[in-house]
């Protein structure tokens, strides 16, 4: 299975999906306080990770069903 074929369609959503997510990941760090000494939970860098792991995961699905 050629990955980079399966994929290509998509990275401009995963793209998009990530640069949103990072945002949404950095207002919530900045924004609510969650009692951690240095303020933030690194949600910046954790969201756009699981929000790639989805879109791989949905891409390789939707793959299978062709």
């Amino acid at each position: 299975m050629n990955t980079s074929k399966m994929l290509f369609p998509y990275y401009w959503t995963f793209s998009q999906i990530m640069v949103a997510s990072w945002f949404i990941g950095l207002f919530i760090d900045v924004n609510i306080d969650f009692g951690d000494p240095q303020g933030f939970w690194t949600l910046r860098d954790l969201l756009p990770v699981l929000a790639m792991g989805i879109c791989i995961l949905k891409a390789i699905k939707n793959n299978e069903k062709k």
